[in-house]
């Protein structure tokens, strides 16, 4: 969806999963990851980002808390169960203290109040994609993955 052809091979570039119903969230979101250098796909209910998941797993994934069909603090608990090293980050411009609470209980990473400061993003992305030491799949095991983690 938001994917930029680079000089970087796709091993090298983060996956970053937007989850929001809101298209212009997506849409804005997705471009200013773009620019940092992050590979982006865009999801508009958490039935669909569990299926993009399925297919292609993502480091980071930023999630809405509220979606049609499937809430987001349910699909949190999906993705945490089935991709634990996947970072998850949630926003939310009406969610509770304690939706926020009950997001780091299932593991969120952070929880983003709506509207979303750039640079706040930007700030927790980094932070999320430093946290994850999965080993590369592509090194035989042997290996961490090499990070890229956007122009800094």
């Amino acid at each position: 969806m938001f994917h930029r052809e680079g000089t970087m091979s796709e091993i090298e570039k983060p996956t970053i999963l937007i989850v929001d119903d809101e298209k212009s969230i997506r849409e804005v979101l997705g471009k200013i990851l773009l620019l940092e250098q992050y590979d982006v796909r865009g999801a508009e209910s958490g039935e669909v980002a569990l299926a993009l998941l399925g297919s292609k797993p993502a480091d980071v994934v930023i999630l809405d808390v509220r979606l049609p069909g499937m809430d987001g603090l349910v699909a949190l608990r999906k993705i945490k169960e089935t991709y634990p090293s996947t970072e998850v980050i949630m926003i939310s411009g009406c969610a509770s203290l304690n939706d926020a609470v009950q997001a780091v209980r299932l593991g969120a990473f952070d929880f983003l109040q709506k509207p979303l400061n750039r640079d706040r993003v930007l700030s927790t992305v980094h932070g999320a994609m430093q946290s994850i030491t999965e080993t590369c799949p592509h090194c035989g095991g042997h290996g961490k993955r090499k990070k890229y983690l956007g122009r800094r």
